[in-house]
């Protein structure tokens, strides 16, 4: 009996092993074919996924592209409104008025042309001239240069007769004395109420365009007769994006603002490419080179800054990434498949050698990874809990800074002329004080230093304000100042007072009421609400917002009251839902309301709205009063 189990176990490893060997031929055969049939598979997704490719990278570019742009687009109106309100100033110079007065006096003339010398040094820009009313330039600040524009007769130019007509004036061309492109602006010089003269302020831009060289796409800037000015390709500059008509030619023509034959059109073709932006093919010599456009609006009226991406970057690296992909799926499935060839080679191996022992090991693996793997999202689910929490805290703290930011983003281009301003002034105080110092005028150079003096406290003040708004706020709760808050919000919202011509009401009561909270959250959630109150008045012929603050022993009430339509039933049911807004598209992402309504909750108070009775809608902030001292700002 025990022979005929041993040769029946030899029998079965002969079989056993002459099985394997049949196996591992069929094996081999099989990889043959699936290699070849792999290839042929990546080659067939690779070609569906190439529109796909095409469009995620195209994504990506375009997305690239308007980084540049509004990288060009900032440089371009920054410097356009730091050179725009110069003239007016410079022209408010009493040399000037005196040299048009006596253009023949010897004295005066080299004073005034060094006067304007350092003018255009300190301003940074390429030139500053003055003309008399037959439009011949009497002074100018490159006097000393070869290409002097002193005794040149600019009366063809448009900002001059505009200034002579009493108004200021921009303009753009192609210089004709220094042969140089640059934005000209012009305010009329003033003798009592004629017009004794102009006054131009030079900017070039070829040091700006030249810049643009070095990147990775072409850009153009183009103004509102789609003449390109500004362009990374210097033969690009003066094409035209649309055919001009007579009357525009007419126009250039007699400003004598760009050489006419050189307006000749820069593009054959335009297609819309989707959502994507706009396919241009361009003239480049004896070819049309066809490139994906994006473009946003500058500054001044009718500009545009388009930024150009070659198609033929987009479908090399359209192609490189198909074949990298392709490429990628190829190896990752032969190699998979060889894992999985080779694990169960060696599971049937182990299953003819110990198939008892491996059944009953098998299932007790099978039962511990089970419990393992159980085990493991027990624990994942754990720790993305926690994780999400913190996520959550996180988050709501993020939005808090950024409707903190929002807020500053909106109130930007006000805050810069609140702060223009009174940098103005200083300049204009600091060449009177010595012009006065010069005279020996010492009492008229103080009272200038002293206004000096009074605008940088105003400055300071305003920059101090934004600085605190800014800051990110703390999770503490204390004492807070309720009548500082809204004094501190009204002063942070007072340049787009101005700017709309709003007016705010604050009756602040003798009282200084204290709740319990935090100093910049409150400030935050107050100034949102003036904000959309000024917003909501629009429609009136004066925007009001009324704020007053009530008192009980245990709570205090800010009341934010504006003079608009008020608010419909089903926008007071939604009004502090996340994302909802009754804002014109690109004046709100519908986040205010909602951060506001968490920051008031956290205080432990809540925040209400309705209709008032006389019209408008009121909101009110109910607060945990307190009578602890004001703690420092959280």
């Amino acid at each position: 009996m025990v022979y005929v189990l041993r040769f029946e176990m030899v029998c079965y490893y002969v079989r056993a092993t002459s099985e394997t060997g049949r196996e591992q031929i069929s094996i081999a055969r099989t990889i043959g074919r699936l290699v070849g049939g792999l290839v042929a598979v990546g080659l067939f997704i690779g070609l569906l996924v190439l529109p796909f490719m095409e469009t995620k990278i195209l994504k990506r570019a375009n997305t690239s592209a308007y980084s540049q742009l509004e990288l060009v687009r900032e440089s371009l109106d920054q410097r356009i409104k730091r050179f725009a309100p110069l003239p007016q100033l410079i022209a408010q110079q009493s040399s000037l008025l005196a040299l048009l007065k006596d253009a023949e006096n010897e004295g005066l003339v080299p004073f005034v042309n060094e006067q304007l010398r350092l003018l255009a040094i300190n301003i940074g820009g390429t030139d500053v001239y003055l003309i008399a009313p037959n439009g011949i330039t009497v002074a100018t600040s490159n006097y000393r240069s070869e290409r002097s524009f002193l005794g040149n007769n600019y009366d063809y130019r448009p900002y001059f007769t505009d200034a002579m007509g009493g108004a200021a004036s921009q303009f753009h061309a192609l210089g004709i004395t220094s042969r140089e492109r640059g934005f000209f602006f012009s305010a009329p010089v003033v003798d009592g109420t004629e017009v004794a003269g102009v006054l131009v302020v030079k900017m070039t831009v070829d040091m700006i365009d030249a810049a643009w060289g070095g990147l990775d796409n072409e850009i153009v800037v183009a103004d509102s007769n789609g003449v390109v000015f500004m362009a990374s390709q210097p033969e690009w500059r003066f094409r035209t994006l649309v055919r001009l008509s007579a009357a525009q030619k007419e126009k250039i023509e007699t400003s004598r603002q760009f050489p006419i034959g050189a307006l000749t059109p820069l593009t054959q073709t335009l297609d819309v490419v989707g959502n994507d932006g706009v396919r241009m093919d361009v003239f480049d010599g004896d070819e049309t080179v066809p490139y994906y456009t994006q473009s946003v609006p500058v500054a001044l009226r009718g500009w545009h800054a388009i930024v150009l991406t070659p198609v033929s970057v987009i479908r090399t690296q359209t192609w490189y990434a198909v074949a990298y992909w392709g490429t990628s799926v190829f190896v990752l499935l032969l190699i998979a498949y060889l894992i999985m060839q080779r694990q169960a080679q060696r599971r049937e191996v182990e299953r003819l050698q110990m198939a008892e022992r491996d059944l009953l090991e098998k299932r007790v693996n099978e039962r511990t990874l089970e419990l393992n793997t159980v085990n493991r999202k027990l624990v994942n689910k754990i720790q993305d809990h926690q994780a999400t929490e913190a996520e959550l805290r996180n988050t709501q703290k993020e939005l808090v800074q950024a409707g903190k930011l929002a807020s500053l983003g909106q109130m930007s281009a006000a805050l810069s002329h609140e702060i223009n301003q009174p940098l103005a002034a200083i300049r204009a105080y600091a060449g009177n004080a010595v012009d006065f110092l010069d005279k020996d005028r010492t009492g008229n150079a103080r009272e200038n230093i002293v206004h000096i003096s009074d605008m940088t406290d105003r400055i300071a003040r305003i920059s101090k304000h934004l600085t605190n708004f800014a800051r990110q706020s703390g999770d503490t709760l204390g004492a807070v100042s309720v009548g500082d808050v809204v004094d501190e919000a009204i002063t942070l919202v007072m340049p787009k007072v101005r700017k709309t011509g709003a007016e705010i009401v604050f009756d602040r009561p003798d009282t200084d009421y204290t709740i319990i909270g935090g100093h910049l959250r409150l400030q935050q959630v107050v100034v949102n609400l003036l904000s959309n109150g000024i917003d909501a008045g629009e429609a009136a012929p004066t925007a009001i917002v009324r704020v007053r603050i009530d008192a009980t022993p245990d709570t205090v009430s800010i009341f934010v009251l504006d003079n608009g339509p008020g608010l419909a039933p089903e926008v007071a049911d939604q009004i502090f839902d996340p994302f909802f807004t009754t804002k014109e598209a690109g004046k709100g992402m519908g986040l205010g309301l909602s951060i506001s309504f968490n920051i008031i909750e956290d205080f432990g108070g809540k925040i209400l709205v309705a209709n008032h009775p006389d019209g408008g809608a009121e909101f009110e902030l109910v607060l945990q009063r307190t009578h602890q001292k004001p703690e420092a700002i959280t």
